[in-house]
């Protein structure tokens, strides 16, 4: 892989015997927990073809999307990404889960889904092998039928019920962060909790709607974003959907290359 450093755009290669350094090895500190953003895109943008993730990866793509799995201790996930992508429970290798341990985490990664619906299918892979994810949900006072599923979720998960906060839009587009007439789950309440359940490093994989109200509410700290020499075409969804943005100050933090894509790290730019 080629480093570029941010800033003097100095030549790096070579200069880490293992790239997973960059990774492993960043400064993490200025913010508790720790909010990551890993995302594929496409060259026009698209992180989506007929409705599900785009084949837009790589060998090396895979192995920093493990590695930052590797660090997180929470992985947090939208509901709708849960069913498309049928996600099941977070595996390791041997090594990476003993390199956690030696950190003082978990052999695993807890996995948290964002669901103001509810609408998880309880014979999915999500719950297979016991594995019991947490579910961050909104009240569901004037739904019978959301209470309903939150008894039945609960003897599977750890389902956690927020105060919502009023959504931008109410839309199928806006999937389960504000589902028909629920309130969009309160994010900023969502990493508050898994703060203060110890969880120092919290890593998103979307979905782009789930993106875009995260950085909309300033509560990414460090976006991995990897480019793909690849066209989607058509009418994708984007790495962000669904809420209008103001513009971002990020700071660069490294670049690298596979020979085809691009590896890019940015960070929030704070100001005191």
């Amino acid at each position: 892989m080629l480093w570029v450093r941010s800033g003097a755009f100095a030549d790096w290669r070579g200069a880490f015997a293992d790239w997973r350094e960059v990774y492993v090895n960043a400064d993490r500190s200025a913010s508790a927990p720790w909010t990551i953003l890993n995302m594929v895109q496409s060259l026009d943008g698209g992180v989506t073809s007929d409705d599900v993730s785009a084949d837009l990866g790589s060998p090396a793509d895979q192995e920093i999307f493990r590695t930052l799995r590797s660090l997180a201790d929470v992985i947090l996930v939208g509901a709708e990404t849960v069913r498309k992508e049928n996600y099941g429970p977070p595996k390791l290798t041997a090594d990476l889960r003993a390199q956690r341990e030696s950190r003082g985490q978990r052999p695993l990664p807890e996995m948290a889904v964002i669901s103001a619906s509810l609408k998880l299918d309880p014979a999915s892979r999500l719950f297979e092998d016991g594995h019991r994810p947490i579910i961050f949900t909104c009240p569901g006072d004037r739904h019978n039928s959301h209470e309903a599923k939150r008894r039945s979720l609960s003897e599977i998960a750890e389902v956690i019920v927020l105060e919502g906060s009023e959504a931008n839009e109410s839309s199928e587009a806006a999937i389960d962060l504000a589902a028909g007439d629920f309130p969009a789950v309160d994010l900023s309440a969502v990493r508050k909790t898994l703060s203060e359940k110890g969880h120092k490093v919290i890593l998103c994989e979307g979905g782009p709607t789930l993106n875009a109200q995260l950085v909309a509410h300033d509560l990414i700290d460090e976006f991995c974003i990897s480019v793909s020499p690849t066209f989607v075409g058509g009418k994708p969804l984007h790495l962000l959907e669904g809420t209008p943005l103001l513009n971002k100050n990020l700071t660069l933090l490294s670049v690298a290359t596979d020979d085809a894509l691009i590896f890019l790290r940015y960070g929030l730019l704070r100001y005191e």
